[in-house]
């Protein structure tokens, strides 16, 4: 055996040459003489033969997160080429609700971030990121593990019509417990308008504000309670889930007006 000048490595038995150690996707010519150290034979014919490509390392995930009920932003470092400094210029995003069925986002991802869209809130997804295949590299092994991102799922609000009275009624967030939407942390609840939110810390699924107006709601576990409402007011309440990060959109609009004040 020996060491090429390019690095490589030949090594020779019975009859059988095996270089190892060669660049990826690179043609090489090869020629044969043999000696006994006095004479030498003359050289072979020509041998060209070109390696294949090498793939790229498979890109490592900073974060994927879940930013609103339908959508995850993925990070990811850029991937390079096996034994190279060759850079991927493409990515594959996949996403999966088990692990074992995989739905390509995109497959022409370029940078180092993406944003899955149309996905579903509530439900926990798995992610990973690909390099594609170029001309330099093969495609890249997903990263692995996959990391995991949840979303949050679109509340939906019912009225409790026997709770109607002059200046108080409950809603029901019919979807928070069913969803696992005791995860997030607010809530934000708006009155008329979206422009009028009174955001509600979530502790132990329990939380309480004022809104301008003087109206008060408070939050448990899935049910609001309005107190100080104007009597025979008309009300559209909406509201929306966030834990900080991943933020929902508004609910249904519920509309309805209060009984008179006796």
């Amino acid at each position: 055996s020996a060491a090429l000048a390019n690095g490589g490595q030949v090594a020779f038995a019975n009859g059988l040459f095996t270089f190892t150690e060669m660049n990826s996707n690179t043609s090489y010519k090869v020629q044969v003489a043999f000696s006994d150290g006095l004479n030498v034979s003359t050289a072979s014919s020509n041998l060209t033969v070109k390696t294949t490509k090498a793939p790229y390392l498979a890109p490592a995930i900073v974060s994927a997160t879940a930013v609103s009920d339908t959508s995850i932003v993925v990070d990811w470092e850029t991937a390079k080429g096996k034994g190279s400094d060759v850079e991927a210029q493409k990515y594959t995003v996949q996403y999966s609700l088990d692990g074992n069925k995989w739905s390509n986002a995109t497959t022409a991802a370029t940078g180092n971030a993406y944003t899955i869209q149309k996905l579903k809130g509530g439900n926990v997804y798995q992610v990973r990121v690909l390099a594609n295949t170029d001309s330099n590299f093969n495609a890249s092994a997903p990263n692995d593990p996959a990391v995991i991102a949840k979303t949050l799922a679109t509340p939906k609000v019912a009225l409790d019509k026997a709770s109607l009275t002059h200046n108080s009624f409950n809603a029901t967030v019919t979807n928070y417990l069913d969803t696992n939407l005791k995860d997030a942390s607010q809530i934000e609840v708006t009155y008329g308008s979206v422009d009028d939110v009174v955001i509600i810390v979530i502790n132990d699924g329990v939380g309480s504000g004022t809104f301008d107006n003087g109206m008060a709601v408070a939050f448990d576990n899935g049910v609001l309670t309005f107190t100080n409402a104007l009597s025979y007011t008309q009300q559209k309440i909406q509201v929306r889930f966030t834990e900080g990060v991943c933020t929902t959109a508004w609910s249904n609009a519920l509309s309805f007006t209060t009984a008179k004040e006796a």
